[in-house]
């Protein structure tokens, strides 16, 4: 008589069996916690003891391990991702794999499948040599090497185990079992069929349980998107109703589509993940029977990127992925203020000694700002730097593992590697979630299994540092992380993980021609033939529709509600609904319909809500301050954006929304520059005024040689700072080129009336309340008389290599703030700024000042007498002082108006325009329309 699930369990618990005499055998591990959970729900019944039941792979393992415990067996038994590192290895000597058009990772993974086909059918050699089969012989020949290496080595693979194991119970060294049942296979294979039988005299496939009054629908989608977000609305309305509901959702290839999948439930139940993708998800109803690679977990692709650390070079966007990262590093803002550097960065990657420099400096800034109690964020005081920071335990890691030998084992590159990380700080400061703590354990659990690994190596197991890591990147991505969480109330499975699952509510997606059944996929290494004698999977089309019709017949009763659906199209292909659904799924329910249902409740809820929060988008957050001025890193460029467009400066300035730097062939405008600014500081410093400059000039031979070497030295300086390399001619061009520019400069600066130069580059502070900030200016001129005595007026001049249009200082808003700023410096009495505009055959003076200036160029506000600009000097510099405490004003209040005032600055802000809203103008012009229409 043939027992059902509840039968055996009952008959199992009542005996209350200590020993497994009786053993309950599952198709897999997630099966058996399924069964467990249900029988300790029920209400009046015997609690079913836990040992004795067990997935079919953990009993094996079970066994295997109280034999070895006994000395009954030996032999390290090597699994498929070995036996796949294996099959590379003999592949990499073989001088046939080029005929076979195929790398050798997707060769050794065929190969393993038709190995394990081979052990468990039974299929014998001589009949795949027989059949005179190309890529058969190839597999006999490089199989007969891998087996006789296994036998060398003291390897076993998991089928000469179970066969070990079959020997054990016939000669009665392991005792039989009085009684076995078998639940959620579909079918047992010849080995397993042959352990089992061993194992015990009484085996029962107990039949999978069914739901007999299950109500059966069919649902038809538009095409894939539109199932997925159809199922995701359906768990959630289905579980808001009741949240007790016990919801099944079947998805065949659930591998393939788990981003999708994942992705649709993210957006139905998980606002605070998308505002936080940092939170564990323990709070998720539902889970995914598969998971994601243990790389792609945050914190462990981030310590294989650290590892990238340990080479000369790695690419920007690496380095700035690194940067951000919260998983390692003693002071998270040094590492921010860093990146800002690092996004500047022209070149398309980044030398690591290069990376450690930026890193060094801002650990120094943000140590003297903690000296000083200065807050460079305005979050509060910031932490106090450790002594051994976090750049110089990476130039310790540099030395340490160019000092270790070039190849070594897995053993001590592990020990390197957590030496490496914990110098490092990895996993972070902070306390890790659940997820990321598992994950981190898993991950040291691959750095152990990694010793396991190093014993299949064929050849020596000393590898390069390098090598290493791919295998340990290999064996990660490989490594299928699943987060351990209390059972959830959605189960989302694969067709194999669903078998002999039970649920109040079920839906089958994706039930296509093309999926039930599925086309055939024989071993291509094997004789088809033999496959199809043999019956092993995937190997013909009336194998794949016996297994289609028998899946779809289990899914059909696994429910009191079952659901099928499937999309009309997908990938541009028109799809068709599996015949082989049962017919009681042939009345197809209406989408319309339940579309309307699914989106009903939400529409309920949110009408419910009439008094809705409005918010404004006009303005942010004020800038926190007390008494004391807060200090803000490049305050004029705040000011300029914030001219342009209060929005921009917000995102820009507030929020960190800088654009990328554009990567340039040769030498940038920003280093040609900043080379020009270097050579005039310096060539001031020995000058000192305009009589030394004329006396300079009268030896052209001299004062052209004293240019060449200043260019020389700074374009050098230049390009090792940005670690870049030009070629000769272009190198000669360019220093060509600021010969030029500087002879025409300094030629028009001797036409000048007398003067010193009293000041070149330098810094100021300067306080704007609520702010204040850092400026430097590149030089300050004192205007001499006849007999040589300063006048007692400064000249402010900012050199340009660029055009600056004198009419932005005359108008409100200044969007170049820069000299009306260095006016606001008491110290300097500034009676005129100028713009020295440095660019080739256009060298000239551009500015506003004193009638008394003697400058071609630089005129009184009465003679311009455009725009907003007042008449007098006195009156320009109160004005000035007006308009900058405006926009000061307005953007330490968090202003956010998206208004530009200049539209060809608008190009400056093109990466911002996929994020800002409707501008102001654009607002009220709907507004406009829409009264038109009402009208």
């Amino acid at each position: 008589m043939i027992q059902t699930l509840q039968d055996w369990l009952t008959n199992l618990a009542n005996k209350q069996v200590v020993h497994a005499d009786q053993l309950l055998v599952t198709a897999n591990q997630r099966l058996s916690r399924h069964i467990l959970r249900l029988r300790q729900l029920q209400q009046g019944v015997p609690v079913l003891p836990n040992q004795n039941i067990a997935s079919y792979e953990q009993w094996r393992s079970n066994l295997w391990s109280y034999c070895e415990d006994r000395g009954w067996v030996e032999g390290t038994v090597i699994n498929k991702q070995q036996e796949q590192f294996i099959w590379q290895q003999l592949l990499s000597q073989s001088n046939q794999t080029e005929t076979l058009l195929a790398d050798n990772k997707s060769l050794a993974k065929a190969l393993t499948e038709a190995r394990i086909i081979v052990d468990t059918w039974g299929i014998p050699h001589d009949q795949i040599e027989n059949a005179n089969h190309r890529e058969s012989s190839f597999f006999l020949e490089v199989r007969t090497n891998l087996s006789s290496l296994y036998q060398e080595k003291g390897w076993i693979t998991p089928e000469l185990q179970s066969n070990k194991l079959i020997d054990l119970f016939n000669t009665g060294t392991l005792k039989k079992y009085s009684g076995m049942g078998l639940y959620g296979f579909t079918e047992l294979n010849p080995l397993q069929q042959a352990l089992v039988t061993s194992a015990t005299n009484n085996a029962q496939q107990l039949p999978i349980e069914k739901c007999d009054q299950a109500s059966v629908g069919l649902i038809e989608c538009a095409d894939w998107e539109t199932e997925i977000e159809t199922i995701a609305r359906w768990a959630h309305q289905t579980l808001r109703q009741n949240p007790s509901t016990q919801i099944g959702i079947v998805v065949p290839n659930l591998q393939k589509h788990r981003s999708q999948i994942e992705c649709a439930f993210i957006r139905q139940f998980d606002n605070d993940y998308l505002l936080n993708p940092a939170s564990s998800g323990a709070d998720k109803p539902y889970e995914l029977s598969i998971g994601s690679p243990l790389a792609e977990e945050p914190c462990i692709a981030d310590a294989l990127l650290l590892t990238q650390l340990l080479h000369k070079k790695l690419p920007k966007e690496e380095a700035l992925d690194l940067f951000r990262s919260e998983f390692w590093g003693q002071n998270t803002e040094a590492r921010l203020l860093a990146l800002q550097g690092l996004n500047d960065w022209p070149m398309a990657s980044v030398d690591t000694i290069r990376l450690t420099e930026l890193l060094s400096k801002a650990e120094k800034r943000i140590e003297t700002a903690n000296e000083l109690n200065i807050d460079q964020f305005n979050d509060g005081a910031t932490e106090v730097a450790e002594e051994t920071t976090t750049s110089n335990r990476i130039l310790e890691a540099i030395q340490l593992y160019r000092l270790a030998a070039h190849k070594l084992d897995f053993q001590h590159w592990n020990g390197f590697l957590k030496r490496f990380l914990k110098a490092l700080n990895w996993p972070g400061n902070r306390t890790l979630n659940s997820r990321e703590y598992q994950a981190v354990e898993q991950f040291k659990l691959i750095l152990d299994e990694l010793l396991v690994d190093q014993r299949c190596f064929i050849g020596s197991n000393l590898v390069t540092f390098p090598a290493y890591v791919a295998h340990l990147r290999q064996r990660l991505s490989e490594k299928v992380f699943q987060q351990q969480t209390p059972r959830k109330p959605i189960q989302i499975s694969g067709t194999l993980e669903a078998i002999g699952l039970s649920f109040d509510k079920c839906w089958v997606a994706n039930t296509t021609r093309s999926q039930f059944p599925e086309s055939p996929q024989p071993n291509a290494f094997l004789p088809l033939s033999l496959q199809k004698a043999f019956a092993t999977p995937r190997s013909s089309p009336q194998k794949e529709l016996d297994y289609a019709q028998q899946l779809l017949t289990i899914f059909s009763e696994c429910a009191n509600e079952v659901t099928f659906s499937y999309s009309k199209t997908a990938d541009d292909e028109h799809q068709q609904v599996s015949p082989l659904l049962p017919p009681m799924a042939s009345k197809k329910l209406d989408e319309e319909q339940l579309a309307k249902n699914l989106y009903f409740d939400k529409y309920n809820t949110a009408s419910a809500y009439r008094n809705f929060c409005v918010f404004s988008d006009l303005c942010g957050l004020p800038l926190k301050h007390s008494q004391a001025s807060i200090k803000i890193r490049r305050g004029v460029n705040a000011l300029s954006t914030y001219a342009v467009n209060p929005l921009y400066a917000y995102l820009v300035h507030r929020l960190g929304a800088k654009q990328p730097n554009p990567v340039y062939v040769g030498i940038s405008p920003p280093q040609r520059g900043n080379i020009l600014h270097n050579v005039l500081e310096t060539f001031w410093e020995t000058t000192k005024n305009s009589a030394a400059l004329k006396t300079k000039l009268e030896n052209q031979t001299a004062f052209l040689a004293e240019l060449e070497a200043l260019i020389s030295d700074n374009v050098n300086a230049e390009l090792h700072k940005h670690l870049q390399y030009l070629p000769p001619q272009l190198l000669e061009l360019e220093k060509q080129r600021c010969l030029s520019v500087l002879v025409q400069w300094l030629t028009l600066e001797s036409y000048r009336a007398p003067f010193i130069v009293a000041a070149t580059e330098n810094a100021y502070a300067i306080e704007l309340k609520p702010i204040s900030f850092n400026v430097r200016v590149d030089r300050v001129d004192s205007p001499t008389s006849a007999s040589g005595e300063p006048t007692g007026n400064s000249i402010l001049i900012d050199y340009k290599t660029g055009s600056t249009p004198l009419s932005l200082l005359q108008r409100a808003p200044l969007v170049e703030p820069q000299l009306p700023v260095y006016t606001q410096l008491k110290e300097l009495s500034a009676s005129a700024v100028a713009l020295g505009q440095l660019q080739p055959n256009n060298c000239t003076f551009v500015g506003i000042g004193e009638d008394a200036i003697q400058i071609d160029g630089v005129d009184a506000p009465s003679k311009l007498n455009k725009y907003d600009l007042p008449d007098t000097w006195e009156q320009v510099l109160d004005w000035w002082q007006q308009e900058l405490m405006k926009s000061v004003t307005g953007f330490s209040e968090g202003n956010a108006l998206n208004i530009t005032t200049v539209k060809t600055y608008e190009n400056r802000f093109e990466h911002l325009q996929p994020i800002v809203r409707k501008t102001e103008q654009e607002k009220m012009a709907d507004i406009s329309k829409k009264a038109e229409v009402s009208l």
